[in-house]
């Protein structure tokens, strides 16, 4: 069998792993049939503990009435949850407890996924902003979790900021003349996607002239991680599920749930209401 050495693309040829000739470094350990490095350990440690961090934070997020309650439910579009066959108040408080929680948690991993790259890859600072040094040129890194996350509209926009970051660390780098480079990242990708792109907005567009012929580096996938990190993926990162420590993140989720149908149910029952889509609705024009 092959023995993969994990982040190099190089392999040991050999017939099992208690073959005779194998030698290993005192940097390297074998897991699962696969030969890693101490650096490729510490990396996953780093990640496994900030995962850690992160169902804690989780958990305060469910016990905080501030951060999620009743009226944060509320504040969601009622009529498109009966549109989707959302039918009764117990319903509304589960789909609506789920759409609060996404919106919450996609800013927080994108923070967590931005911090951690930073602190396994070599060379790398997140200071609000995430700029890393590559083959002697500094760049300046917009990150996103998914391609669906910026849009035509926001695109735009966010390459106007990109450049003027970059322009802003030109200043700081001009008495050493080190280059500075823009870089669109996008995490999550089926395509390995590493290309310089040139922004020409439509003739039409008159609004974003300002930016046209705006060059920047972009990547994908695969090929972001590689660029940063050495793995091919997240998952290659996290490769074991199971050794996040979650602590009771589970319970005071469900904590959470039960408490937000209690206010719901007591909220009705004090205004007189049933708990069809029409009496929630009622609710909301009452409450918000």
């Amino acid at each position: 069998m092959a023995f993969a050495i994990k982040r190099q693309e190089r392999q040991f040829a050999m017939d099992t792993p208690s073959h005779p000739s194998i030698t290993l470094s005192a940097e390297q350990h074998i897991e699962n049939g696969v030969v890693y490095t101490d650096d490729v350990a510490r990396q996953r440690a780093i990640a496994y503990d900030m995962l850690r961090e992160f169902s804690a934070k989780r958990a305060a997020y469910y016990r905080d009435g501030s951060k999620i309650n009743l009226k944060k439910l509320l504040g969601k579009d009622v009529i498109m949850f009966a549109a989707r066959g959302v039918a009764t108040a117990e319903e509304f408080v589960l789909e609506a407890f789920r759409a609060c929680e996404s919106s919450s948690e996609e800013t927080v991993m994108g923070n967590l996924w931005q911090a951690l790259i930073a602190a396994i890859s070599s060379d790398t600072l997140d200071t609000g902003d995430m700029m890393t040094v590559r083959d002697g040129a500094l760049y300046v890194c917009e990150l996103k979790s998914q391609v669906n996350t910026t849009n035509s509209a926001s695109f735009p926009q966010e390459l106007r900021e990109l450049k003027d970051k970059c322009e802003t660390q030109r200043r700081f780098k001009r008495a050493s003349n080190q280059q500075v480079l823009p870089a669109f990242c996008v995490l999550r990708h089926n395509k390995a996607i590493d290309e310089i792109r040139t922004y020409q907005p439509d003739e039409r567009d008159q609004a974003n002239r300002d930016i046209a012929g705006f060059q920047y580096r972009y990547l994908t996938g695969a090929a972001f991680w590689q660029w940063l990190t050495g793995f091919d993926s997240v998952e290659g990162l996290i490769d074991d599920v199971s050794r996040i420590e979650i602590g009771d993140v589970r319970q005071a989720r469900q904590e959470c749930i039960g408490r937000l149908q209690k206010e719901m149910r007591r909220a009705l029952e004090e205004n007189s209401l049933g708990d069809t889509m029409n009496d929630v609705q009622l609710l909301k024009q009452r409450l918000c």
